[in-house]
């Protein structure tokens, strides 16, 4: 095995364990916010954080929005129907 094939497992393999770490801390932050949500008692916050939860839900990004843009502005024929990345790759 060269060094550039061991380095190159390593950095994969850490990769992978960072992706999975991150995973865990966001579902641990979840499950903390959803207890602290379920004990609130205080209406006026209750009513912040649904006000809170509507704007993130009608906001796209702007990068979103220009993707979005693009894709009214194209005509359907100009556009690849497809399932998956394989089967455009294997268009020519």
């Amino acid at each position: 095995m060269s060094s550039y094939d061991f380095v190159s497992q390593n950095r994969c393999q850490l990769y992978s364990d960072w992706k999975f770490i991150n995973i865990v801390q966001c579902r641990l932050k979840k499950k903390s916010i959803i207890n602290w949500i379920t004990n609130l008692d205080d209406e006026a916050k209750i009513n912040e954080i649904e006000n809170f939860r509507r704007a993130a839900l009608n906001e796209l990004p702007e990068e979103i929005d220009e993707l979005l843009q693009i894709l009214d502005s194209t005509k359907d024929e100009d556009c690849i129907e497809h399932s998956d990345s394989r089967t455009i790759l294997s268009r020519k």
